[in-house]
């Protein structure tokens, strides 16, 4: 079967070598005319972490991303609002979590799937469908016909836009600052802290490297007159150590600030010969950490569905169904908890702080843990 897939992002990635794994013949498609080292931390989770293996990529890959323990939950001052280091892990903390930056994982991804399988400089522009091919155009002109198109483009899906013309992306309401930069891990708990209207995590890569990131209320496409790294260091200068070290010690074109969004549930995804993976189908805020953890995932229940059913339509509605069924619910949880950790009134503020510290280290845990269970 010839197999076209639109972005080579970590769920394209994952999707082509997936479909490769069933002796699928398979091209990428990718807008960009280059790779190059964007983005920032990426958490993989125990989920994600059984789908890699599944796809092949080997354990030496994934070596060297170790967290010192699950992420704990911090006030502004310091003081732990929820501490799941003190429950006891159902395994080592290696097995649960570990922290990447994408670029990194982007690349092993690529090693594994073929460079030489992935065309540069086209994106998509339309596609047609009979019951027996589709037939594609890209941005260069370029037309083909394949027998399976699957969008895997992004938040900002063209596929998932000629699908489904309303599925515009929603804006959560806060920007978010990332960044990736050398610094000594011993003093840093991984986690995340809140403030009002604010937060700001950080967790150690590998390579003794730190992810931090800060989120804050603002207007969409809305940028610091003084730069972002003057902004950030007025917000956060009062906060607890070692948060105003790290912006110190970051430069200012080190800082990634982009918007927070993410996309209503789809009732329905694909269409015939058509489907949609990762950010595309599925796009949710980054709250629970699962956003590549889910393409990842779908990549594997897409190769599983496709070679047990040869019927390719009834194979792609299986894939769709058992993947709407796992997002849906964490779509509208990130969305919870993002509304919740950017309060922005005093009173709000206590409540919540208030609540968080009276769940049991166990439920915190629990809570933690419940979306890593896959059935793929």
């Amino acid at each position: 079967m010839q197999v076209a897939i639109i972005g080579a992002g970590i769920g394209g990635l994952s999707a082509g070598i997936a479909l490769k794994q069933l002796g699928h013949q398979v091209k990428i498609y990718e807008k960009f005319s280059a790779f190059k080292p964007v983005g920032a931390g990426l958490t993989i989770w125990r989920n994600a972490l059984l789908g890699l293996r599944e796809l092949g990529i080997p354990e030496a890959a994934l070596q060297n991303h170790n967290v010192k323990s699950l992420a704990s939950l911090r006030n502004w001052d310091g003081a732990f609002l929820s501490d799941p280091r003190k429950g006891t892990l159902p395994m080592p903390i290696d097995e649960l979590v570990r922290v990447f930056h994408r670029a990194e994982l982007q690349q092993t991804l690529i090693e594994t799937f073929g460079i030489e399988d992935i065309v540069l400089g086209a994106g998509f522009e339309t596609a047609s469908q009979t019951d027996d091919k589709v037939s594609v155009t890209l941005s260069t002109g370029e037309t083909f016909d394949c027998d399976l198109l699957i969008g895997a483009d992004g938040i900002n899906s063209k596929v998932r836009l000629q699908l489904h013309p309303d599925s515009t992306p929603v804006y959560s309401g806060y920007t978010a600052w990332r960044a990736v930069i050398p610094y000594d891990q011993s003093h840093c708990v991984p986690g995340e802290t809140w403030g009002a209207q604010q937060r700001f995590g950080m967790f150690p890569v590998g390579h003794d490297q730190m992810y931090w990131y800060a989120t804050q209320v603002a207007a969409a496409g809305a940028c610091a007159a003084n730069g972002e790294k003057a902004h950030l260091q007025q917000i956060f200068k009062n906060w607890h150590a070692p948060i105003a070290d790290l912006l110190a010690q970051t430069p200012e074109e080190a800082i990634l600030r982009n918007d927070v969004y993410d996309i209503d549930p789809l009732r329905k995804w694909g269409s015939g010969r058509i489907t949609l993976l990762g950010d595309a189908a599925h796009a949710m805020t980054p709250n629970l950490g699962q956003g590549a953890c889910q393409a990842i995932e779908s990549a594997v229940v897409l190769r599983n569905c496709l070679r047990a059913d040869s019927d390719l339509n009834g194979a792609l509605r299986t894939y769709e169904a058992k993947r709407r069924k796992r997002t849906t619910p964490m779509i509208r949880q990130c969305r919870q908890i993002g509304n919740v950790g950017q309060i922005s009134n005093k009173a709000g503020v206590f409540l919540r702080n208030t609540l968080m510290k009276a769940i049991p280290p166990k439920l915190q845990q629990a809570q933690v843990l419940r979306p890593l269970e896959v059935d793929f």
